[in-house]
């Protein structure tokens, strides 16, 4: 109707980026980007300065790794157009991976106010919310019409799955759109799973779900070793961090830890790529990725790696509690401290993740903790979680879970 509109380009360029495989589709990442910046670069032409198109080239860099340079774009964004409330929430996701959580949140109230129909912004706040037990926020933000998915995600922060997962599932006849169609599948795919030991039902959930990259994951788990070789054959270029993600659990799953590190892009601590100065120097382009490189590092006995890759994770966790980061962090610190043999301390901290809501099955069921899985604390601990679970699923109608001999 308009070939001159340039925010319909703008808008065109970061659906098709959405529709990637590094987000909510199933095109590789890297032909998207192609497609991608032709349309933005119409938006450009018609409208130099416009700032949804300058927030889209962040949305592209963000999905690059480039976040010090995505940042610059939402800055530009916000400088052209100061209610512009894609930009600010954009700052808050960069601000949020750099352990600025205190700025994150300021950011996303700010986008929040500025465009608060917008489900994703939304999304994010409830998350914060949430996790910082902020039921007055919540109850601010969540719509009349959503009563029933605030009683549901109060019900999931308790730990009252059956409960939540009754009137989650409930909510879901009543509001097919925006939140609820994507996100809150994938947040009951999670329940299911995690802390209820259904993988059937979680398969089920995200099949709802268009998040392709969400279903590739449940899927992988029924048949680890055919998924790692299916990913093991994806070109460097078209891994998404799920995949990447995925590759290196397989691989640590089935002992190939050199191979782990390879598929990760691992060389050392100071050479390997990071996500932008704002990283704190992490290898990888994810967190959770750095962990993997330091557990393979440990099993390969290269002790001095294992202790700078550690030195640095526990420096990002350091900051990150002081700047705010919701509670929530226990079961990551209990990892670091695996890592240089502080057994009691990763103890302690699992407890107190279950205290917090913050523990599930398959952690205790990853190999970090193999040297520590025949004490009696972590049986006590192990016991009292699947106690939780079997009194939820018995309240669900199903059989319970045994469980696992140590």
């Amino acid at each position: 109707m308009d070939p001159k509109y340039a925010p319909a380009w703008s808008d065109l360029a970061r659906t098709i980026i959405l529709l990637s495989d590094k987000q909510y589709g199933e095109t590789p990442f890297i032909e998207a980007k192609a497609e991608s910046l032709a349309a933005l670069d119409r938006a450009f032409n018609l409208s130099p300065n416009l700032a949804t198109a300058l927030a889209t080239q962040g949305f592209i860099l963000i999905n690059e790794g480039e976040q010090m340079e995505a940042l610059s774009s939402f800055h530009q964004a916000i400088a052209s157009d100061p209610n512009d409330g894609y930009a600010h929430f954009m700052i808050s996701e960069v601000m949020a991976e750099s352990a600025n959580f205190s700025k994150a949140l300021k950011a996303l109230e700010t986008a929040y106010e500025l465009d608060n129909r917008h489900p994703i912004i939304q999304y994010r706040l409830v998350q914060y919310y949430l996790a910082k037990q902020n039921l007055t926020g919540l109850k601010r933000i969540i719509r009349p019409d959503q009563t029933l998915l605030l009683e549901a995600l109060v019900d999931f922060r308790s730990g009252l799955e059956a409960d939540g997962l009754k009137k989650a599932e409930k909510y879901l006849t009543l509001e097919e759109a925006g939140f609820a169609g994507v996100h809150l599948r994938m947040e009951l795919a999670r329940r299911y799973y995690y802390r209820l030991a259904n993988l059937s039902m979680a398969q089920k959930a995200i099949s709802e779900s268009s998040a392709f990259a969400g279903r590739i994951y449940f899927q992988a788990i029924d048949y680890p070793e055919v998924a790692y070789q299916i990913l093991r054959q994806i070109p460097d270029g078209y891994h998404s961090r799920f995949s990447k993600f995925l590759l290196a659990r397989g691989q640590i799953r089935s002992g190939r830890f050199e191979s782990c590190l390879s598929s990760l892009g691992y060389e050392s601590v100071e050479k390997t790529l990071i996500r932008g100065s704002l990283y704190l120097g992490l290898p990888g382009s994810d967190l959770t990725l750095a962990y993997f490189q330091a557990f393979c590092l440990s099993k390969l006995n290269r002790v001095e790696e294992a202790a700078a890759l550690h030195a640095e994770l526990l420096r990002y966790h350091e900051l990150a509690i002081a700047r705010g980061e919701p509670p929530g962090y226990f079961r990551h610190l209990a990892r670091l401290e695996m890592l240089v043999g502080n057994h009691d301390n990763a103890l302690s901290l699992l407890e107190q993740a279950f205290e917090n809501v913050a523990l599930d099955w398959t952690d205790l069921d990853n190999p970090w903790y193999d040297e520590i899985r025949g004490t009696a604390r972590f049986s006590a601990l192990q016991q009292a979680l699947y106690n939780h679970m079997n009194e939820q699923r018995q309240l669900l109608g199903w059989q319970p879970v045994p469980q696992p001999s140590q």
